[in-house]
């Protein structure tokens, strides 16, 4: 893919950017752009070896996760829906508003919401300076924003709104909002040449998102999916699984019980036990997320082999197989 013929200029913005003192923990935010999106959309991009944009997706029939608000679809522009789009950084207003597993009474943007959210993370400098790119300086879903593709104009991009964090006062809530939504923008899609990672919020999903890869993909990118230990990606407001414990005798699941979540949820348990065949069920309506759930496997005949799935109100929480490997030592 082409450069801009001026991109040396736009890495040495970027340099002077990560100098700046008010950046304070999020000087390595210069580096990168991110593209957040659900699991199920996730393993989609790495099989299809590629980012497309929203009229792609739609035109072959392959959107797996509708992770924004019918309004913001609809009062976007319909040419950009024709490219790839990242932030500028994590943590925007929107991931705010859809991240994690809510129930659907409390779900905002419509009901649109990313249960299990997944961040693609880029190198920003090759992106930046490819020469179809474009970035604006806030959300591209309000109206008569711009988009520019100069050094002149990325110079005066306003990164201390972009890049804002922490609360702000009713008079800035429009303008920094809008600012923390900046984008940069690639014409109908974007390989994963520039990747530099692939990120989940838990040791669970992680888990969860390689289970639902085939086995040559999971090869392929396994060594760039970590989970977010330090927490600088997530906002962990709501539930999810945080980490699973599978045995012969118990499945047990550890769970961020979310500090924002009211309401209740309608769990589904699915337990495959390989050598039979047979499925175990466990569901429960009404659940209030606690910090550990427990399921006992006494009535499985064979708990060495089996598959498991988790689902919260009908979204996917966790799915992985379990292997006793010390039933793999036996002479027969």
């Amino acid at each position: 893919m082409r450069q801009k013929n001026d991109a040396h200029l736009f890495k040495q913005a970027i340099d002077s950017l990560k100098n700046e003192s008010w950046l304070g923990n999020r000087k390595w935010w210069p580096n990168y752009l991110f593209h957040f999106t659900d699991i199920k959309n996730a393993a989609k991009i790495l099989s299809y070896g590629k980012l497309l944009s929203r009229d792609k997706i739609t035109l072959i029939g392959d959107m797996q996760n509708e992770n924004a608000s019918p309004e913001v679809i609809n009062n976007t522009v319909s040419k950009w829906k024709k490219y790839v789009r990242f932030y500028f950084r994590p943590r925007t207003p929107t991931q705010f508003n859809n991240e994690g597993f809510r129930p659907i009474n409390e779900r905002l943007l419509g009901g649109a919401h990313c249960p299990m959210p997944i961040f693609f993370i880029f190198h920003s400098l090759p992106l930046i300076t490819l020469e179809d790119s474009q970035f604006s300086y806030g959300s591209l879903a309000s109206h008569g924003t711009e988009t520019y593709n100069t050094i002149e104009r990325f110079k005066e991009m306003p990164f201390e709104s972009i890049y804002h964090e922490g609360s702000y006062d009713p008079y800035s809530q429009n303008y920094i909002k809008y600012h923390r939504h900046a984008e940069l923008i690639i014409p109908d899609d974007c390989d994963l040449e520039y990747l530099y990672g692939i990120v989940c919020r838990s040791h669970a999903e992680k888990e969860t998102f390689l289970h639902q890869l085939d086995a040559l993909t999971a090869k392929i990118w396994e060594k760039l999916i970590s989970v977010d230990t330090s927490g600088k990606l997530f906002y962990s407001h709501w539930t999810y699984i945080d980490r699973a414990v599978l045995s012969t005798e118990r499945i047990t699941f550890y769970l961020n019980k979310g500090n924002r979540v009211k309401g209740v949820f309608e769990y589904h348990l699915d337990i495959l036990e390989h050598q039979s065949g047979k499925h175990y069920y466990s569901s429960k309506k009404g659940y209030s997320p606690k910090d550990m759930l427990n399921f006992d496997l006494k009535n499985l005949k064979n708990p060495n082999d089996y598959a498991v799935t988790l689902r919260l109100d009908g979204d996917l929480a966790y799915s992985n197989v379990y292997k006793n490997k010390e039933d793999d030592d036996l002479p027969f």
